[in-house]
């Protein structure tokens, strides 16, 4: 996509007398990320990603406005890790808070937050629900991983799906052609080809396992990364995306739509 295509729906491109002009049911839409380690991949790959995808929901729906990115969340599993950069739980959610007041103000009352960090969930919610109490904005949260939850199992080839392995991979294949990976693998190893365990860091681990809360201890594992990216590819990047951007926007339109 042209990166100057959004140009025209990125708020903080607007000026003032601009923006008091925005038709009455406008959506925002908010990426927002992280900055921490993925093995092979960016420190800012949560962020990169969410952006990507809202870009091509601004063009693709009308009323539809995309904010800048928040690349920095809450940080606990790979916080000890360098290049791991995040803000308290407490702060991200008056983050939210105070962000649907500036909305408000502006007379947008409906917001879509993408994220692309599976830690900022609790604070974000925390921060919209307080938002609606005070000032009436309405929203959706999901991670952008959230909306391919059908689609990936299918795609996946070793059955597993971590932090900064095979899906994720494929889509910054898709997204980030210009973003080469490293040509040393050393940092990956083959995930054995098995049902996820009991406490396994797996995306399709089942719901009845529990959430387990730990961290992952930088001085006695080498890898920021879970599973494997041995099967990750550009197209099936691109199949992920296409159905994750088909899907957010039938969302930006029901909220936009809605009472």
């Amino acid at each position: 996509m042209n990166p100057d295509a959004c140009r025209s729906r990125r708020i903080d491109l607007l000026n003032d007398s601009t923006v008091r002009k925005l038709p009455r049911r406008s959506v925002a839409l908010w990426p927002i990320g992280s900055l921490e380690p993925h093995g092979r991949l960016p420190l800012g790959i949560d962020t990169f990603i969410p952006t990507k995808i809202l870009e091509s929901v601004a063009l693709r729906t009308s009323d539809a406005w995309l904010m800048p990115p928040l690349p920095f969340g809450y940080l606990f599993k790979y916080r000890a890790w360098p290049g791991s950069v995040g803000v308290p739980a407490h702060a991200l959610a008056e983050c939210f808070v105070s962000a649907c007041g500036g909305l408000a103000q502006l007379g947008i009352s409906r917001l879509f937050v993408m994220s692309g960090h599976d830690e900022n969930r609790e604070a974000a919610l925390t921060g919209l629900r307080e938002a609606q109490d005070t000032f009436g904005v309405r929203s959706v949260y999901c991670g952008w991983i959230d909306l391919a939850m059908t689609l990936l199992p299918q795609l996946n080839a070793s059955g597993h799906e971590g932090h900064g392995s095979e899906c994720e991979t494929s889509v910054f294949m898709h997204l980030f052609p210009d973003l080469p990976l490293p040509a040393d693998l050393a940092n990956d190893r083959k995930a054995e080809v098995r049902p996820p365990a009991m406490g396994d860091d797996d995306l399709f681990a089942p719901q009845e396992c529990g959430t387990w809360v730990r961290q992952v201890d930088a001085k006695t594992n080498s890898r920021s990364s879970t599973g494997s990216n041995d099967a990750a590819s550009s197209d099936k990047g691109q199949r992920i995306i296409d159905h994750i951007v088909g899907r957010a926007c039938e969302i930006v339109g029901a909220l936009r739509n809605g009472d």
